[in-house]
């Protein structure tokens, strides 16, 4: 009975390697029966990679990873953070002068970053899998000092902000709330789309997150978005043991 891991970025810490011509191989850093999809990395997935998952699906059960730093896009940086939302669980940020929006404006912002996922899935349950799980992508960093200094060091982020109009010199990132409210948006959309379609979602454990709901500084990878291996190897033993107890 074998695991196939597959997905975005994020599933980098886990073991799939983002290198080299699609295919199919054990993830190295683990001594569970588990496999990647490795390779075929363009800055995203192109169609070869999840029609590659379709045709490597069969008898086993696939774990998903999708997408996950659409939090950062067009709101990484203070001067992007102009409003603000009610969010069950979660508080008001502190940022002044800010617009309060009905949480429904900022899922149907997210909601196209959603439209590919839902096809893929149902795709996937023809493939005669053992099962299907999507995984909940790591929570957003909570220290601005952390981000600034990788994102100073990033062309992508330098341009996003140069295209914003920011000035560079004063350069600064939105508060840790704000981003994680949007982070759990996205994962809530994602959530939905799995529960429509019954298909399993496991949610990163509260253990991995610091007080404040973001990751835990321990399972941070040196640079602005990304977990650590350390977190990949604790997220594939989590997700291993609550797919054979269900």
């Amino acid at each position: 009975m074998e695991f196939l891991l597959a997905g975005h970025s994020h599933s980098f810490a886990c073991g799939v390697k983002a290198l080299g011509d699609i295919r199919v191989e054990p993830i190295e850093s683990s001594q569970l029966p588990i496999l990647g999809l490795m390779g075929g990395w363009k800055g995203s997935r192109t169609t070869e990679y999840w029609d590659a998952l379709k045709e490597n699906a069969k008898d086993k059960h696939v774990v998903l990873f999708w997408a996950g730093n659409q939090h950062n896009l067009g709101f990484m940086f203070k001067e992007e953070e102009t409003f603000d939302f009610y969010l069950k669980r979660y508080g008001q940020t502190e940022t002044k002068n800010v617009a309060f929006v009905p949480k429904a404006v900022v899922q149907e912002h997210f909601s196209s970053s959603f439209s590919r996922v839902r096809k893929i899935l149902s795709e996937l349950q023809t493939c005669d899998c053992l099962s299907i799980t999507v995984v909940e992508t790591p929570p957003p960093k909570g220290d601005n000092d952390f981000l600034l200094k990788f994102i100073k060091q990033s062309d992508h982020f330098l341009k996003l902000a140069e295209k914003a109009g920011i000035n560079l010199e004063k350069l600064d990132v939105s508060s840790p709330l704000f981003r994680l409210k949007l982070w759990k948006v996205c994962q809530d959309l994602l959530k939905d789309i799995c529960n429509e379609m019954n298909i399993r979602f496991v949610e990163v454990p509260e253990e991995m997150k610091a007080a404040d709901g973001t990751l835990d500084k321990k399972y941070w990878a040196n640079d602005i978005t990304h977990a650590n291996s350390e977190y990949g190897k604790a997220i594939v033993q989590y997700v291993y043991d609550k797919v054979l107890e269900e």
